[in-house]
């Protein structure tokens, strides 16, 4: 009886280390989290500064959206190209409708913006300038190499992909690797990696594919809305950015191809057994839990290529590559000194109003569903015509005087309005005094 329960025991432990030993080579095989992440923040640092050229082509409509040189270096940031605008966002609608030369700066403490539309240009306007706080999404609205590097994923700041990573709620790597184009890829999904401080219950989650070979370079990046549970956590998907290439320069891996892809939610349907306005009176939370969600892509894909040959990294960059000079005749707004100029002018605006905020800070809707591209951009200049009239400078007294009528004509009307009412409600009370004193 005692050999035989000895033999069931000795069993147990057999099957039991069976099924551990495995288990735990597995484990011991794979690199904890934390591990993963910190090698990433490393593999990042190496890069200390890096200058390029690059392109990124529309892929429904097949032409050429923007070109960039590009440069970063701890934190400071520029790029200087030319932007490609057509009117709608129709695939067969390939004609380009407007270009625009622009030029962005970051120098660590001021944000540089200047643009010139083509059309502006010809007609002898001026050109647009602004100096302003940093926002952190300015440099992320076209496939820069660091949003390739996976930047991007915190989009309203400055961190980089591990660092994004690191502060985020929370973050753990995959057991299984996943090979992309042939490379073994660690999966790191990340919960709580940024949140909207103008939505408070928006949150975005994150998951990355890093090469396990290659400096630990991105090879997928994907968005998601966040903050949900269930079956449908890392399932609203909000951008994914793919088929990212990588080449070795100077012994560092470093991308020179990918594709930006944009989702939206098109609908959600509640589950089975509730109807749809009982769904649609659970909390936002509930709704992302249990709703069937169907994401439709947007039409807006652009294929980024980076120049291999116009790569250098840790060379230094000069230091007037992080601001902008703007040119003669162009006229900047300044957020810090709250004035507003025209460069090479004798008279500054030393008080400036809410027009002139305006008009160096918005711009005209290049796609009608570039929304987040528009929303980003607010702070650029604006590309709007310009009154003739503030062209003119004060040379044009007969103009400005046009002009000022036009801006008083509506508050004569305002107070005209006011006194016939004033009038009415005086002839009403004289009607009725009368009739009291007949009464």
């Amino acid at each position: 009886m005692r050999h035989q329960q000895t033999s069931i025991c000795c069993g147990v432990v057999f099957y039991i280390c069976l099924i551990c030993i495995p288990i735990a080579l597995c484990q011991l095989g794979q690199p904890k989290s934390a591990d993963v992440v910190s090698a990433l923040i490393e593999s990042e640092r190496k890069i200390r500064d890096v200058q390029t050229h690059f392109s990124a082509v529309h892929l429904e409509k097949e032409f050429l959206s923007y070109e960039y040189d590009w440069g970063y270096q701890g934190g400071k940031e520029f790029m200087r190209g030319r932007e490609n605008y057509t009117q709608t966002m129709n695939p067969d609608d390939t004609k380009v409708y407007n270009r625009v030369d622009t030029e962005t700066a970051f120098d660590g403490e001021k944000t540089y913006f200047w643009r010139h539309d083509l059309a502006h240009k010809e007609l002898g306007r001026p050109s647009r300038g602004a100096v302003s706080p940093l926002e952190g999404s300015v440099f992320k609205y076209v496939l820069t190499p660091n949003v390739l590097m996976g930047f991007g994923i915190h989009e309203k700041g400055r961190l980089s992909c591990g660092e994004a990573i690191a502060q985020a709620d929370s973050y753990s790597v995959c057991d299984q690797l996943e090979i992309i184009d042939g490379h073994p890829c660690y999966v790191v999904e990340v919960r709580g990696v940024e949140r909207d401080p103008e939505v408070s219950d928006l949150v975005w989650d994150a998951r990355v594919w890093l090469d396990s070979e290659r400096d630990l370079r991105p090879l997928k990046v994907e968005s998601y809305y966040g903050g949900v549970e269930g079956k449908n956590k890392f399932a609203i998907l909000h951008k994914r950015i793919d088929a990212i290439k990588l080449k070795k320069i100077n012994g560092i891996w470093f991308p020179v191809e990918g594709v930006g892809w944009n989702f939206a939610i098109e609908s959600v349907e509640p589950p089975s057994g509730i109807s749809r306005e009982e769904f649609s009176a659970l909390p936002t939370a509930e709704q992302r839990r249990f709703g069937t969600f169907k994401i439709m892509k947007e039409p807006y894909t652009r294929k980024v290529e980076v120049d291999p040959n116009s790569i250098k990294i840790n060379d230094g960059v000069e230091a007037e590559k992080f601001t902008v000079k703007f040119p003669l005749g162009c006229r900047v707004y300044d957020e810090f000194t709250q004035t507003s100029y025209v460069v090479g002018g004798k008279d500054e605006i030393t008080e400036p109003t809410l027009d002139a905020v305006r008009n160096v800070t918005q711009q005209v809707p290049s796609n009608p569903t570039e929304s987040r591209r528009e929303t980003r951009r607010e702070d650029q200049p604006d590309a709007t015509p310009m009154n003739p009239s503030s062209e003119a400078g004060h040379q044009n007294k007969p103009e400005e005087r046009a002009h000022t009528i036009e801006q008083l004509l509506p508050v004569v009307v305002g107070v005209a309005i006011v006194l016939g009412l004033l009038y009415l409600g005086w002839v009403r009370a004289r009607r009725k005094n009368r009739t009291n004193a007949i009464g």
